[in-house]
């Protein structure tokens, strides 16, 4: 059979397709899926808007932790993980967000002041598992680009881990882990969210 022929998807008797194999979603997934990419988009284009802070924050339940933990140089073979367990650029609860919120409102701010410009790209949306009654956890891969009154922008690169609770009408962040790429950050701070 010649591998270039359409024909070559088809099974030896050239009438019907292989069977399938591989990926597999059901409608219920998909749905869900759906719900959170648009949650996520919408958060993003929240984030990006440093003056739309609080509209962010009325995404947050009460009881969220929101941490970067530190990634770690380490050998291939290595028996540790790459993110330090105890190191973190951030670990963040309601009350400490709100703050930094607060802080960034006023002009005393300075690491944001003037305000980054600030683009992510979130992409790779996976539900990895259904934690409870309305809790699911939630994979996504992101690119930050983040503008300064240098000439060089700052890219970040990293995956969120997050735990969304969802009632069915509504989508809130209970909890956000961030896995950087970098073991040396390429910005000078992290006063914008990530």
């Amino acid at each position: 059979m010649n591998q270039s022929s359409p024909n070559s998807l088809l099974n030896v008797d050239g009438d019907s397709p292989p069977p399938a194999i591989g990926f597999h979603v059901d409608e219920r997934t998909l749905l869900l899926l759906s719900t959170f990419r648009a949650f996520l988009d919408h958060e993003s284009r929240i984030l990006d808007d440093s003056r739309r802070l609080w509209e962010w924050f009325a995404l947050l339940t009460p009881d969220i932790t929101y941490s970067v933990p530190v990634r770690l140089s380490r050998e291939r073979r290595s028996r540790f993980g790459e993110f330090s367990p105890k190191a973190r650029h951030m670990q963040e609860d309601h009350a400490s967000l709100r703050m930094r919120i607060e802080r960034l409102d006023t002009e005393h701010a300075w690491a944001e002041e003037p305000p980054s410009r600030l683009r992510r790209v979130v992409s790779g949306v996976e539900i990895l598992n259904q934690t409870g009654s309305g809790e699911y956890e939630v994979a996504s891969s992101f690119l930050l680009f983040r503008g300064r009154d240098r000439l060089e922008p700052d890219l970040l690169a990293g995956q969120r881990h997050d735990r969304l609770r969802f009632d069915g009408k509504n989508v809130l962040l209970a909890r956000r882990t961030i896995y950087l790429e970098h073991t040396v950050l390429p910005t000078a701070n992290l006063g914008i969210f990530l």
